[in-house]
Formats: structure tokens, sequence, C-alpha cells
């Protein structure tokens, strides 16, 4: 899983968004619930120019904070500024949270 994973960042890196969104599909098929994985294949669909596609991805990450993330990167690309800051808010808090502990 790993290797895939940092090959589908490379990937995104380079601009080559099939080959990565191949890689990271890749990097799911052993460990679905593993974290991350939908924030970045969320994240190559906005790169795409594809918002909504993002959106979906987005709420199937399985971590509660990358879901987060990756929903208000989905709601800024769909132009929907309220929801993007408010999960803005969101994930601060929770960053917040943690560093109190």
């Amino acid at each position: 899983m790993p290797s895939n994973f940092n090959l589908a960042l490379c990937l995104i890196a380079l601009g080559r968004y099939d080959e990565a969104e191949a890689a990271m599909r890749k990097a799911i098929e052993p460990q679905p619930q593993s974290s991350q994985n939908y924030t970045y294949l969320a994240m190559i669909q906005i790169l795409r120019g594809k918002p909504g596609a993002a959106m979906e991805l987005a709420k199937q990450e399985t971590d509660p904070f990358w879901r987060t993330y990756a929903l208000a990167l989905a709601h800024f690309a769909n132009g929907e500024r309220a929801e993007a800051d408010a999960a803005l808010k969101k994930l601060t808090a929770s960053i917040l949270r943690g560093r109190a502990k």
C-alpha cells in the first residue's frame, strides 16, 4: 500500500492525474479503510476541475480529520465559501483540541 500511495503523490505533483488516480485506487484495494486515500482522490478531481466528483470522494474519506480537510477543499472548489469556512473552523478546532491534550 505505501508504495502505491507514495507513487500517487509523486504523480499528482507531476500533473499526471490519470496515473495518480490509478495508483491511489490500487493503494485502496488492500486497505479500503486506510486514511487519506479518498482525500487525495478528491484533490485529483479538484485539480482536474471536477469539484462535484471531489465532493463525493471527500465524503468517502474514512478518517474524520482528513474528511473534514477534503470537504473544505471540495466546498471551496465548488464555490461554496460558507461551507468551506465552516469545515475549516471545525478542522481548526480539532487541531487545537489535540494540542491541549
